[in-house]
């Protein structure tokens, strides 16, 4: 992930907030979503966000997992391939 993966804006208690400069703040800053800090002022993080990255690597821990847990059962090769294909 390049950063450019960010959820949209939630307010779960698993919300992530992103530091200043980083792609959300950025993208929050140019939407007007974030107030603009007074000069001298500390900068804001980022409004909480659903945490997309997070997401995606429990989806494949899960993923991997399965994986492992098919792979006595297979009959024939790439048949776990073909799960996690499928999948």
């Amino acid at each position: 992930m390049n950063g450019c993966c960010y959820g949209g804006p939630c307010e779960l208690p698993w919300a992530v907030s992103f530091p200043p400069e980083s792609p959300p703040w950025l993208d929050q800053m140019a939407s007007g979503r974030l107030p603009r800090p007074a000069a001298g002022a500390a900068l804001p993080w980022s409004l909480p966000v659903h945490p997309a990255q997070l997401y995606a690597a429990l989806d494949a821990a899960l993923l991997a997992l399965l994986a492992v847990l098919f792979t006595p059962l297979a009959r024939r090769d790439g048949e776990v391939f073909a799960l996690v294909l499928t999948l």
